[in-house]
């Protein structure tokens, strides 16, 4: 497991930096982003390098090797196909059906909201292949031939729903938006969470790496879940996948997901992970500046 962060910075750590000759090999010239490797010397002496600026921010993500990817049983979902864009008038309509969608409450202070219908006028999608439905939604467009594949595979939990292209008045032939509202018990709320409380809204909340639950025997978990929580914007929640739909998918070389493992609490990997977030806030809170996120 490797952790790495997107260091974005001001001019006062480009000067600090360029008079450093630890990175003159290392930061190409007029660079105001660099990727470090968490855990390496060079990350610790940029910190330490750093030190007495007005900080940077640090925007992390997490790889795994093949074998900690297999002792995954569940898989967040992250897009990485093509983004359908949406007319003025897609948009007019989609925001008003979310506003209009009834809140789904999870908790007492956290809600979510699951878009129940898309409308979207171009849609050029190519067989085998899923899109993400919009910039704003956490939504899914399937060619039907992925549906099909998903289908006779026996997955569970999804279903699938038509979307209507307004400019011709009926519904597109050969997609159809994945669906589903089976729920995953609450994630775990662990020093990599961040979560936010607004009077108004109630909470929401951000992931700093991998979402981690803590799995019961009874829990009722089908291959396609959405979280009890809005990960996502617009009180949105995220996928939730099993290691079933994963091996589905690259079995039949789809296209259009990317597959973060999902951690399950007491494991020897999700101890690793928190072992390695404990040293690294550790060593960000050198400057005050520094922000994670």
């Amino acid at each position: 497991m490797k952790i790495y962060f997107r260091t974005h910075w001001w001019n006062d750590i480009y000067e600090k930096v360029c008079n450093d000759t630890v990175f003159h090999n290392v930061i190409k010239p007029n660079a105001s982003m660099h990727i470090f490797d968490a855990d390496s010397d060079i990350f610790n002496h940029f910190l330490a390098v750093t030190r007495g600026t007005r900080g940077c921010r640090l925007n992390p993500f997490v790889e795994f090797d093949t074998e900690e990817i297999k002792q995954a049983k569940f898989f967040q979902l992250e897009a990485r196909g093509k983004i359908i864009k949406e007319t003025n008038i897609d948009y007019e309509i989609n925001l008003r059906e979310l506003e209009n969608t009834i809140f789904y409450y999870t908790d007492d202070q956290i809600k979510i909201k699951i878009p129940q219908q898309l409308y979207l006028s171009k849609v050029d999608i190519k067989p085998y292949t899923i899109s993400i439905a919009t910039d704003w939604l956490s939504e899914f467009v399937l060619h039907n031939s992925v549906i099909d594949i998903f289908k006779e595979a026996g997955l569970t939990g999804f279903s699938t729903k038509m979307i209507f292209n307004p400019k011709l008045g009926e519904n597109n032939a050969n997609c159809c938006m994945l669906f589903s509202n089976n729920i995953m018990p609450k994630a775990e709320l662990d020093i990599t969470t961040i979560n936010y409380i607004q009077e108004e809204h109630g909470y929401y909340f951000r992931e700093l790496g991998c979402l981690t639950y803590d799995i019961k025997v009874d829990d009722k978990i089908a291959d396609f879940n959405r979280t009890a929580e809005n990960w996502s914007s617009n009180y949105c929640p995220i996928w939730i996948v099993t290691a079933a739909t994963k091996k589905i998918y690259d079995q039949n070389k789809l296209k259009g997901w990317a597959f973060r493992p999902v951690l399950e609490k007491g494991t020897i990997l999700y101890k690793t992970y928190i072992q390695k977030w404990e040293n690294i806030f550790q060593k960000v809170r050198c400057n005050e500046g520094n922000r994670i996120g």
